[in-house]
């Protein structure tokens, strides 16, 4: 569960992947029931990539998180501590994901 300012629970979950165990750099990708979730707000950058609606969060020139919302919650993929995941990665990862 994830709450809201309002204390209003939210359904939710995380996955960790791993990019590299030696270097410890590992990637997540989340979701939840709550549409509007604050780390989605004011994107640096929007793309349209197989008809879903991706918004862009940069560190720098570096794709941080990629982030969308469907009718049933909001979903992102965050990079590596150290944006170890290229931009072109980070989209097609975010891309690719659908529901079960």
């Amino acid at each position: 569960m994830i709450h809201d300012q309002s204390g209003q629970p939210h359904p939710a979950y995380r996955m960790t992947l791993v990019v590299n165990a030696a270097l410890g750099e590992y990637y997540g990708v989340e979701g939840t029931a709550w549409r509007n979730p604050p780390i989605l707000n004011s994107p640096q950058q929007t793309r349209i990539v197989h008809g879903k609606r991706l918004m862009l969060f940069l560190n720098g020139h570096h794709v941080a998180l990629v982030g969308w919302r469907t009718a049933a919650g909001a979903y992102w993929v965050s990079n590596t501590l150290s944006d170890s995941l290229s931009n072109a990665a980070m989209i097609a990862i975010a891309a690719s994901l659908t529901k079960a």
